[in-house]
């Protein structure tokens, strides 16, 4: 069938067209489309349609909808795109943009908007908490992108007891970096040991080391997050530790 229905909104120009179609997106964009629905339109509007260089195109199709400019002869649809003299291509949908520090043009700066500030939960069980003292449990892996870093602003801590009392072990904390025993940059302050022995209760833990000033900040980049024992591995026991926190990305060196 083609154009169903066309109609121009008026209010400033540039003015908008709007146009539904049984044809797709694809075929909409392709050269001479005015030309061919001529007749189409030509019925719908009651006589030629008055075509505007500066027309915008808003089409509706089974497929979805899309944005188009019409050509200069007004035989063709193109599908509307940021012009490359504002924005570098290729960029990701979902990542914030920057500023080119030679252009000005906005670029993909690699940062998805979901990776700033965010809550996550994690569950460390009784095989992870048996283990990490020697071998750090991954919480957040490390940033994709470059000279950033993570900090914790707030943390809870509540462990879930199950048959069997944890021996042995210690101390713990949230850190950054792999490094066994607890010998991390810390996030926030240690957890005691004798969290394990409250069921169901809450622990709240403030945030360890803040970078301020001009802290040089080298060894917080690129690293992940993990929780390390930092007193002796635990030899027995089994429970689950649930632990919520608050994660910020630092852009800072971006």
């Amino acid at each position: 069938m083609g154009v169903t229905a066309i109609k121009r909104d008026i209010a400033y120009p540039p003015f908008i067209v709007r146009m539904v179609t049984t044809d797709s997106l694809s075929t909409v964009g392709t050269a001479g489309y005015l030309t061919l629905e001529a007749d189409n339109i030509r019925e719908i509007n009651g006589g030629d349609f008055e075509w505007d260089i500066n027309d915008f195109f808003l089409v509706s199709t089974p497929g979805g909808w899309g944005f188009y400019y019409i050509t200069a002869d007004f035989t063709s649809l193109t599908a509307f795109s940021l012009s490359t003299d504002i924005v570098n291509p290729p960029v990701t949908i979902g990542n914030l943009p920057a500023f080119d520090s030679t252009t000005g043009n906005l670029v993909d700066s690699g940062i998805p908007t979901t990776s700033l500030s965010r809550d996550i939960t994690v569950t460390v069980s009784s095989a992870h908490i048996l283990s990490m003292y020697d071998m750090p449990f991954l919480i957040l892996a490390p940033p994709l992108f470059s000279d950033s870093f993570y900090l914790v602003s707030e943390m809870t801590a509540e462990y879930i007891p199950n048959s069997i009392t944890y021996s042995g072990g210690g101390d713990f904390q949230i850190q950054l970096d792999n490094t066994p025993h607890g010998a991390g940059i810390a996030l926030t302050q240690s957890i005691d040991s004798s969290l394990f022995t409250n069921s169901r209760i809450p622990g709240a833990y403030a945030p360890g080391i803040r970078p301020t000033g001009s802290t040089d900040m080298s060894g917080y980049v690129g690293k992940g997050i993990y929780i390390s024992n930092k007193t002796a591995a635990f030899t027995g026991g089994n429970g689950t530790l649930f632990m919520t926190m608050r994660v910020t990305t630092n852009i800072d060196f971006i």
